[in-house]
């Protein structure tokens, strides 16, 4: 599985709300290769993971047709919002 970066998931990377909560790529793959839950919406998936005590790394994705993941946005939630 080959995970791809859209340019508006790149550009949020160098937001200064994304050195805040220190989200790389690197967390935001663990994230959905291991997520604390799994929402299938109607065009795209949503996962959600761990990013540090309070908060949680929400990342929207769709999948390619040859299997890829395409990562479309992400951001930090307060605990509990999207879990359940």
């Amino acid at each position: 599985m080959k995970i791809i970066y859209t340019k508006h998931s790149k550009d949020k990377l160098r937001e200064k709300e994304a050195r805040k909560f220190r989200i790389n790529k690197i967390k935001i793959e663990e994230v959905v290769r291991n997520p604390k839950n799994l929402q299938q919406l109607r065009l795209v998936i949503r996962v959600v993971g761990n990013l540090d005590m309070t908060h949680s790394l929400c990342v929207v994705y769709k999948l390619t047709d040859e299997g890829d993941v395409k990562i479309i946005t992400f951001f930090p939630v307060q605990k509990g919002r999207y879990e359940s």
